[in-house]
């Protein structure tokens, strides 16, 4: 962290590290332009995580946003169902602001879609989820709406963080591949995702959220989320709930969108 004003920041380079893919964003803070500086896969990354300094400087980068697929509490990384995050060093002498990589899709989310409430859920290699609550990030003590991880069964399927019959054991990129034995994209050239069991399983939990937090809208995305139609999860999701509830449903199709919202992090102060 730094004492320069986030308001000084002119360029930002924000990378998202997922379970699988990890991706590499430069935001112009005097255009308001996102440009797309790098993909790789995760496993290349954590070889090379210097990478970042060697982008930054390139891009003459002021400073950096990190988002990743891990569990931070009071601002620490604790856990990682997908990562090595004991492997990851950081050390970088611009300012460096972190945080889950599904709150960097919420932050970014909120800037497309400006909505006060917005319960943001982002679907690939696992589940993440992110809050705006009263137009900004609701972090609880850094673990909150970690509804990837919510038991939504009784069959005993151990989930990657341990845990037994999580919401990311049925619809997610690895929960998928355990069911069907195939990724995700694959399967959805023989079968529509959303008739598949696991669909509904995803939309039920989305109304159990939706009951408990009210949101004026829910977006969905990543790599498997930004693939589903916003009108086929409303209805799915609408069929659970009780009147009153009726939440506008977005699906942002933008692979880049949780790299950008961590290019915004140092804007947050």
């Amino acid at each position: 962290m730094s004492g320069k004003s986030p308001a000084k920041f002119s360029k930002t380079l924000g990378i998202d590290v997922g379970g699988t893919n990890t991706d590499i964003v430069i935001f112009d803070s005097s255009t308001g332009k996102f440009s797309h500086v790098k993909s790789m896969s995760t496993r290349d990354f954590v070889k090379n995580p210097s990478v970042i300094g060697e982008l930054a400087h390139k891009y003459c980068a002021d400073a950096i946003g990190l988002g990743i697929a891990a569990w931070f509490s009071k601002g620490e990384i604790i856990h990682s169902p997908h990562l090595p995050v004991e492997e990851l060093r950081f050390d970088f002498s611009l300012p460096l602001f972190m945080d889950n990589d599904a709150n960097c899709f919420a932050i970014y989310s909120h800037s497309i879609f400006p909505f006060d409430n917005i319960l943001a859920v982002t679907i690939g290699t696992g589940i993440g989820c992110g809050l705006i609550i009263n137009g900004k990030l609701y972090r609880g003590r850094g673990l909150a709406c970690e509804i990837g991880h919510w038991v939504v069964g009784r069959e005993g399927v151990e989930c990657k963080c341990g845990g037994l019959d999580h919401l990311e054991c049925y619809f997610s990129g690895w929960g998928i591949r355990r069911i069907y034995g195939v990724d995700a994209k694959t399967l959805a050239k023989t079968q529509d995702l959303h008739k598949i069991p696991e669909f509904d399983i995803l939309c039920m939990a989305l109304s159990n959220a939706v009951k408990i937090l009210d949101p004026d809208a829910v977006v969905i995305g990543g790599r498997i989320g930004g693939e589903l139609r916003e009108d086929l999860l409303k209805a799915r999701i609408m069929v659970n709930l009780k009147r009153g509830f009726n939440p506008i449903i977005k699906v942002l199709k933008d692979p880049l969108a949780a790299a950008k919202g961590a290019s915004l992090l140092p804007f947050k102060g």
